[in-house]
């Protein structure tokens, strides 16, 4: 591994650690929420898990508490998620020369803030990094917001009233600031990923 590969994985590791920190308040939040919407803890700890979407996560919820239908659910949840199958569409052809249940994994974790962290990664070392991918979407997002979750739904049982803590109004701002750093995000990576040539299939071993 050459120095400016390490460099600049230590650069995407701050920043990434940087994002980590809130996403665990994030995650706690979601623990909560996911309590008093009637979860129980492993439900919303296989919830964060398995789909890990923000978002999309604490809208399924709202709709769960309203007593929406599982097909309004779905569909609500699919449309937030519609923005990654452009971010999949941008990083294939830089990610084809893996084996397919890798990036089958990757895309598991591939998150706005992986998204955004990862191109602008692979445009600062003028090729594709997978273990730089793999640093930006576990460090960032999928480890951080699971803990978080974990230790939200745990707490979520203990607390009795959670509008007396103004847990409640802190939902709506939670996700309204997921939204803001997912525009954020899907506007860097493009301009970031046009600043410099990413060679596909240019894969730097880990």
């Amino acid at each position: 591994m050459t120095s400016d590969l390490a460099a600049a994985r230590r650069i995407l590791l701050q920043e990434a650690s940087a994002i980590g920190v809130s996403v665990v308040v994030g995650g706690i939040l979601f623990g909560i929420a996911a309590r008093d919407a009637g979860l129980t803890a492993p439900d919303a700890i296989v919830m964060s898990l398995l789909p890990c979407s923000g978002a999309a996560q604490f809208a399924a919820l709202g709709h769960l508490r309203g007593g929406g239908s599982w097909m309004v659910i779905v569909g609500v949840t699919a449309l937030l998620n519609a923005r990654h199958v452009l971010y999949g569409v941008s990083l294939a052809p830089s990610l084809a020369g893996l084996r397919t249940r890798e990036r089958a994994a990757m895309a598991h974790v591939l998150t706005d803030e992986a998204f955004a962290l990862g191109a602008a990664h692979f445009a600062r070392v003028g090729r594709t990094d997978r273990a730089g991918y793999w640093i930006a979407a576990l460090v960032a997002v999928y480890v951080p917001w699971n803990v978080g979750t974990a230790i939200g739904a745990i707490a979520g049982g203990v607390v009795p009233d959670l509008s007396a803590i103004g847990i409640d109004a802190v939902f709506p701002a939670t996700m309204a600031a997921l939204a803001v750093a997912a525009l954020r995000a899907t506007r860097r990576a493009p301009a970031d990923e046009a600043s410099s040539s990413v060679p596909a299939c240019a894969a730097v071993p880990a």
